[in-house]
């Protein structure tokens, strides 16, 4: 990040001015913005392992149930976690694009 205001360009008074507050806190917000994106994606993955991964073993609970290919049944706390995850995941990627 340059703190020396004196590297920047030349600019004439008819091109948009340079505010060096905004962009700083727009950095900002996309800094943590991202980082609250990556730990709902992270946490998304690891429910989806969780859930996938262990379904098929004897006596595991079944947390999610596909119908017909396309629709999601939730069938305990733990699914419903995941599709809600999953959702907001999405809704951020919408946002975010």
């Amino acid at each position: 990040m340059i703190k020396d205001r004196s590297l920047l360009p030349d600019f004439k008074e008819n091109k948009l001015k340079f505010n060096w507050e905004l962009f700083d806190k727009q950095c900002k917000f996309l800094f943590w913005g991202n980082i609250v994106f990556g730990c709902l994606a992270v946490l998304t993955v690891a429910a989806g392992y969780f859930i996938m991964n262990r379904q098929d073993k004897e006596g595991a609970n079944q947390h999610l149930l596909c119908l017909h290919g396309y629709e999601w049944i939730y069938m305990s706390p733990v699914g419903n976690v995941f599709g809600t995850l999953h959702q907001v995941l999405v809704l951020m990627q919408i946002n975010i694009t």
